[in-house]
């Protein structure tokens, strides 16, 4: 029996050699647990990883400043050859966006402000941006925004009212409009501004329905993830709101509802578990 055993062994190792796996996969192969459980484990992680968009460079209400920062270190990156070719590729590609909006400023057609005047001449009211782009407010000229980052907008406002109100006191509050689907109470759009944290999506949404965790909360821009469900939880503990994450129209938080102890994948992945390891030992016999 045991000399039987052996010439089992071998017969598995020349398997093995024919194939030109490394030794240690050889040895590896006369416990097949071994080597099965590890490489099953390997492709698991490989399915899981989730799939994300890059997102925009620099927070929604970041100043020109530290635009200008983060395009000085994009443009070193992207000379430096101690960076491997695609990290210099992304590099040059946030370069564009940085010297995008430095150059056209954030505001495009449909654009939403909440306009608030004090003054002699009071306004209170949100108002669209215009081709231009542009925004009216009653009683004044058409004023010109482009190339304004949104940080901007108050402080040039407040310079051109000023020219015709000379009390007036300018608040300015750019809008989003975000969505909110899935475990929700009320799923649909809402229009929040960009200092709203994230949680406060959900509030809007009427929070989620079930036992619907952070964890199942995700952030997406068409049909790619912008914030994985870590990334959703943590924003949500640490506080950060939409502009922090760079969101924009169109984008939506995604509540996915809670899955039932024993759905199909939770069946498959445990069977699978067990599967493999025997249909394993199964082929190397």
């Amino acid at each position: 029996r045991a000399s039987h055993s052996l010439s089992n062994v071998e017969a598995v190792a020349q398997r093995w050699h024919r194939l030109r796996l490394p030794p240690r996969l050889v040895v590896m192969s006369r416990h097949p647990l071994r080597l099965t459980l590890p490489l099953f484990g390997v492709l698991l992680a490989l399915t899981s990883v989730p799939v994300e968009a890059q997102a925009p460079v620099g927070a929604a209400l970041a100043t020109r400043a530290e635009l200008e920062t983060a395009l000085a270190e994009r443009e070193a990156w992207v000379n430096s050859p101690a960076y491997a070719a695609n990290l210099r590729a992304r590099a040059r590609r946030e370069a564009q966006l940085i010297r995008q909006r430095l150059d056209q400023g954030d505001f495009r057609v449909g654009d939403r402000l909440v306009i608030r005047l004090e003054g002699s001449v009071p306004f209170n009211d949100t108002v669209t941006v215009a081709a231009g782009p542009r925004i009216t407010i009653p009683g004044l000229r058409p004023l010109e925004i482009r190339g304004a980052l949104r940080s901007e907008l108050p402080g040039r406002l407040q310079q051109e009212i000023r020219q015709a109100v000379l009390d007036a006191t300018v608040t300015v509050q750019p809008l989003a409009r975000l969505a909110v689907f899935g475990a929700v109470t009320n799923p649909g759009y809402q229009l929040v501004s960009y200092d709203a944290r994230v949680d406060e999506l959900l509030t809007g949404a009427g929070g989620p329905v079930g036992d619907s965790r952070p964890s199942r909360f995700s952030i997406m821009r068409a049909d790619t993830v912008l914030v994985t469900p870590d990334g959703v939880a943590a924003a949500i503990a640490s506080g950060q709101s939409i502009g922090d994450l760079a969101l924009h129209d169109g984008d939506f938080l995604v509540v996915k509802p809670p899955s039932p102890p024993w759905d199909r994948a939770t069946v498959i992945s445990v069977v699978s578990i067990f599967a493999a390891p025997l249909l394993t030992a199964l082929l190397l016999r």
